[in-house]
């Protein structure tokens, strides 16, 4: 357990209402390196080495509490910025089309929470 508390970039937030959806903190969430004190761990990828928060065993984030964000006010920029509505309009067709027969249930949840947020 990391003894700093976590210090995110302050970054323009997005405005989501999120409600009870929780489907975006089962996703891959990269910490930036000037982002300190979160439970994190390494990843190489093609691209390099990368942190990523942790994740507990169903996969989810693991500061997700059953009542949501437990580290909200602090939480990284990543999470700061992200918005499903606009996420999916980005994403293009035939990944969407990839997601929603493929993607787990997480990822199948947020594709349809990014369409009713789009619209």
């Amino acid at each position: 357990m990391n003894s700093t508390p976590p210090t995110p970039l302050l970054v323009p937030e997005a405005v989501v209402d999120c409600g009870a959806c929780r489907a975006c903190c089962y996703q891959a969430v990269i910490v930036t390196d000037e982002e300190i004190g979160y439970e994190t761990e390494s990843i190489a990828t093609a691209q390099g080495v990368f942190r990523f928060l942790q994740r507990r065993a169903d996969g989810a984030c693991v500061y997700l509490t059953p009542a949501g964000c437990g580290i909200h006010a602090a939480r990284p920029a990543v999470c700061r910025r992200f918005d499903c509505g606009g996420w999916v309009t980005t994403v293009p067709r035939s990944m969407r089309k990839y997601i929603a027969r493929h993607g787990d249930q997480h990822d199948k949840r947020m594709l349809r929470e990014g369409r009713k947020r789009a619209r």
